[in-house]
């Protein structure tokens, strides 16, 4: 006989990352009062669909589930298969099953090929473009020299419209990148992606990049994609900005509802505008999307390249991600304000 220990969580928010720590971590973890408060309690679908991947990932993983789906046990297990596929069924995107593939890449030591089938996009994740063009450029800065990423398009299910396949190497050792120093705007791209063109305001956007955009040395470049698929739709629209230091930042919207009103283009242009630009001024070195990727990184201290990050403001999902590294890694991170106090240094 032995004691089980665990560490203690609540809620169902950063499951994901609650996982990925835990197998980095080597450390059993509990979960209670996962969305008691809701109409429909317990664990959703697609988390089940997560629990599948990881079972693939991971050799020896177990999850122990209630009978009303409100508590949690999950006991880590060890790399696996170096190739797998799995089908992430048909309630949330392949992205959001991606970023916890990236998200254990970080710490895994072989090579690692993943085939993910379902849907394309959805309106309450991020988007592929931004995974894309934003989050692995990061992730190759960050060691994982190798990684690459294919896409087809399926036209003969809408369940399993879009088929992903990534591959990456192991992270290379002590990869320096400097994420304290977020340097000046040099490049700035928009990326219009989509599967049938409704109504996209183009004039906005060339008169919003008027206004934001006040120093000429800005190297900016306007593109649009179409990937025809009678099986879905969708429109996703990308900023992706490097600095004059090699920071990486994006923001991004996606629709899968045929919102052809130019009113709803152009209000929530608009709003993208303003939470990337925000991001510069405030002299973060990551947009919101990529906070916890990053600070995932700080972690691995045996290939650590960076010293810190800088970060504007910080999301939800960061906070609750420090309480959780704190319970199950015992990790405390170091948070230093800067001079002008409209960002902060974050160091593990």
């Amino acid at each position: 006989f032995f004691l089980m220990v665990y560490s203690l969580l609540e809620g169902h928010l950063c499951l994901r990352e609650r996982i990925t720590l835990s197998i980095f971590s080597k450390q059993n973890i509990l979960i209670k009062n996962i969305r008691t408060n809701s109409l429909t309690p317990g664990i959703r679908k697609f988390e089940i669909e997560l629990f599948s991947l990881v079972d693939k990932i991971t050799k020896g993983s177990e999850f122990r589930i209630n009978e009303n789906g409100t508590m949690l046990k999950f006991f880590p297990g060890n790399e696996n298969v170096d190739k797998l596929s799995h089908y992430t069924g048909k309630y949330r995107s392949l992205s959001y099953y991606l970023e916890f593939v990236l998200y254990a890449s970080i710490f895994r030591s072989n090579w690692l090929e993943v085939k993910l089938s379902g849907l394309r996009s959805s309106t309450i994740d991020i988007s592929l473009e931004t995974l894309l063009y934003v989050t692995i450029p990061l992730y190759r800065k960050l060691g994982l020299r190798d990684i690459r990423v294919k896409i087809f398009s399926n036209s003969f299910s809408k369940n399993r419209n879009t088929d992903l396949v990534l591959i990456c190497s192991p992270v290379k050792l002590k990869t320096k990148f400097i994420l304290n120093e977020p340097g000046i705007l040099k490049k700035l791209r928009v990326i219009y992606s989509y599967s049938s063109l409704i109504s996209f305001p183009k004039e906005k956007v060339k008169n919003l990049l008027k206004n934001y955009i006040l120093n000429q040395d800005v190297d900016v470049g306007i593109y649009d994609f179409k990937i025809p698929n009678k099986n879905f739709f969708f429109q996703t629209v990308i900023l992706i900005g490097e600095t004059s230091t090699g920071c990486i930042l994006g923001a991004d919207l996606c629709t899968t509802k045929k919102e052809g009103e130019p009113s709803f283009w152009k209000e929530k242009i608009g709003q993208l505008f303003f939470f990337f630009f925000d991001d510069l001024k405030t002299g973060s070195c990551v947009d919101y999307r990529n906070q916890i990727s990053l600070l995932m990184k700080l972690l691995d201290k045996e290939k650590l390249g960076i010293s810190g990050i800088r970060i504007g403001k910080l999301t939800l999902s960061c906070i609750i991600f420090f309480r959780d590294v704190k319970k199950i890694t015992g990790t405390i991170y170091k948070i230093s304000p800067s001079i002008d106090n409209q960002s902060v240094t974050l160091e593990a």
